[in-house]
């Protein structure tokens, strides 16, 4: 029975980590190819068929190893690659302010069911739990001066 328990663990962690590299994975293309092409369509088409493939071939065990060999670093890095890169991609578009809150809500609770079930016998458990959480609300709160900030230096570019 507690194998059987345990192999739940191991299916729901393949699903939130192959969910969160599908999101990232689609963001990036996305924007890449919308920059080049400049037509949406073609590269929402383009983004989605690269993340699909993408997060096929990413596999739970070659996150598990990373976290194994690495450590804490391992586990921030896993953590904060990820979010550094939809941090600059979600403020450089023009999404609205309910979207990149929503966004955050989403990547805060997929980042930490990652780290609780992954790391359910670690010491740095509540610290990376309260890093995350506390990025989070700190982002949303300050949601729209971060934003403002982003636009001010894109119009500062032009000129």
């Amino acid at each position: 029975m507690n194998s059987q328990k345990n192999k739940m663990w191991e299916i729901s962690n393949e699903i939130l980590i192959g969910i969160l590299s599908f999101v990232l994975l689609f963001s990036i293309t996305f924007k890449i190819f919308q920059k080049i092409l400049k037509d949406k369509a073609s590269s929402g088409v383009i983004a989605l068929a690269t993340s699909i493939i993408g997060t096929f071939y990413l596999s739970y065990n070659q996150l598990n190893f990373l976290e194994k060999t690495y450590g804490l670093t391992g586990i921030l890095a896993l953590i904060l690659f990820p979010f550094s890169v939809s941090f600059y991609f979600i403020y450089t578009s023009n999404i609205s302010g309910t979207i990149r809150k929503a966004y955050w809500i989403f990547y805060s609770i997929l980042s930490t069911l990652i780290a609780y079930n992954n790391l359910q016998n670690s010491e740095y458990l509540n610290l990376i739990t309260t890093i995350i959480l506390f990025s989070s609300i700190v982002l949303i709160l300050l949601d729209n001066i971060i934003k403002n900030k982003f636009n001010a230096i894109r119009n500062l570019q032009w000129y």
